[in-house]
């Protein structure tokens, strides 16, 4: 067998293993809030926009700054105008992500070794965040294989294949509008180049620098038309402690972050539901340790290593993009959540793949520990999908850090449909809202899948039958009974009048 043919099947095998541990449990997939609110927008501009006005469909985030640029309308808008269904989509855009893997790859072997590609790739495909937020219509959703793609054209431009730098530009402008906290990857990246730009062309430097600022043309547009300058920067911490100092806000990230690359701090995902999730999966856990130490040890070790050495320029790179979002989230007290580490992920699958690499070199005993690694990693997604499934959600949805999947969703409207029809019912009316539960008064996720899903009218029209589909906390409108309930949803009705 020839070396490309192995590689090809290498490639094969990793890509199949990204797409198993994203397709086989899709009823988890999220659709709750952020998800449905971005698709709205996404087919609003469908219908009305142009590149122009992209900007005005990009909403504020939820603490009021402009965070959100046209990129990442543009970059939803094929998948949505491909599917209105959530779960089709979401799945179109985890195929798209498999590039975030792909990437890694490439880089792994151009610049370092195939060891180190089959390692750093792996350890990305399997990641247990990554799993999460590769698979969602959702604003950090595309961060990581932009970021991926971004290295490896950094890469490549530094080894003086000067016309990739017009790529990289683009690239930087688009992690910017994506996510704010970019920010730290485009700015380690900048000087990156700055400091190696004898060896780069500066008119294709300056080229891709005008292509991306023409990505921020509405932008520009839209903050002139409305006086909002001031809201891109503006970023309340209202979920802080703003008296913390800056050593307990460094030890404080710090923590979130060491548990985020060791696949920890689920209990953002999973809220109140975390200390039953513990319980059934308490021996995983406690072996989650073991792998939370051994790869930030691996982390330390690779630090250590790239400081001592001459000429290591590349590796010194590496590891500034992996803390990056640290420094940041010191320095601006927004809140800390886990997604915002996703842009150290491709970085760090590098690292352990080096510094793997590098260790197997004295002993391949070390190499018998990746393997634990992986599957520590897949068994954790595959108990935490599970549980999602089949939790009784006591308490309505899990977190505010978290949104519920669409199955749920999914499945109430089709069991609202059939139980109209079997008591002779042909039109219905639905309801989110306990308190006006006659009409039609949704939240966001019953809202798109009404409305552009199912293309159904909201004119009421004093209905016999009507439904409420509200969280499990909360109280129903007297005279309603209780009929099903599918995750965190409870269906209410009907009454007669």
């Amino acid at each position: 067998m020839s070396r490309n043919v192995a590689i090809f099947l290498v490639l094969v095998l990793i890509s199949s293993i990204y797409l198993f541990l994203r397709l086989s449990h899709i009823d988890t997939i999220e659709f709750g809030y952020d998800q449905p609110r971005l698709a709205t927008q996404v087919q609003e501009y469908l219908r009305h926009g142009n590149f122009l006005n992209a900007q005005k469909f990009a909403l504020e985030s939820p603490w009021g700054n402009l965070s959100w640029g046209p990129i990442l309308i543009w970059f939803f808008a094929p998948f949505i105008a491909f599917s209105t269904n959530p779960v089709s989509a979401s799945i179109l855009v985890s195929i798209f992500n498999l590039v975030s893997v792909l990437a890694i790859f490439v880089v792994g072997y151009k610049f370092f070794s195939l060891k180190v590609a089959i390692i750093s790739s792996l350890f990305l495909a399997v990641h247990p965040w990554w799993i999460v937020f590769s698979r969602m219509i959702y604003q950090p959703t595309p961060v990581v294989s932009f970021v991926s793609i971004s290295i490896l054209i950094t890469f490549l431009a530094l080894k003086k294949k000067s016309k990739f730098i017009i790529f990289l530009a683009f690239l930087w402008g688009a992690l910017i509008q994506l996510y704010l906290i970019c920010f730290s990857f485009v700015f380690t990246s900048f000087w990156a180049v700055v400091i190696s730009l004898k060896g780069i062309s500066k008119r294709y430097f300056f080229i891709g620098i005008v292509l991306a600022g023409v990505i921020f043309v509405p932008s520009l547009i839209y903050y002139r038309n409305n006086n909002k300058f001031g809201s891109f920067f503006k970023s309340e911490t209202k979920f802080e402690d703003k008296n913390m100092s800056i050593i307990q806000r460094s030890a404080d990230v710090a923590s979130h972050y060491f548990n985020f690359i060791g696949g920890g701090d689920f209990e953002y995902q999973l809220g109140y539901g975390y200390k039953k999730f513990s319980d059934i999966n308490s021996q995983l856990l406690k072996l989650g340790l073991v792998m939370k130490f051994s790869i930030c040890g691996a982390l330390i070790y690779f630090a250590i290593k790239a400081l001592k050495e001459k000429k290591s320029f590349n590796k010194l790179l590496l590891l500034a993009w992996a803390v990056a979002p640290v420094w940041f989230l010191i320095l601006f007290k927004i809140p800390i959540v886990p997604r915002y580490f996703l842009i150290s992920l491709p970085a760090l699958a590098l690292i352990f793949g080096i510094t793997i690499d590098d260790i197997a070199k004295n002993g391949w005993v070390i190499l018998f520990v990746f393997p634990f690694l992986i599957l520590w990693f897949a068994g954790f997604s595959f108990s935490y999908f599970r549980f999602i499934e089949n939790y009784t959600y006591p308490n309505g949805f899990l977190s505010h850090y978290s949104d519920i999947p669409y199955s749920f969703l999914d499945k109430s409207i089709n069991f609202i449909d059939k139980d109209a029809l079997g008591r002779g019912y042909f039109e219905y009316s639905l309801s989110n809202d306990a308190k006006r539960p006659f009409g039609f008064y949704f939240n966001w996720a019953t809202a798109y899948v009404w409305r552009e899903q199912l293309k159904r009218s909201e004119e009421y029209s004093d209905f016999e039958a009507h439904y409420l589909l509200i969280y499990s906390n909360e109280k129903p409108y007297p005279g309603f009974v209780k009929l099903n309930q599918f995750g965190p949803y409870i269906i209410y009705g009907v009454i007669d009048r």
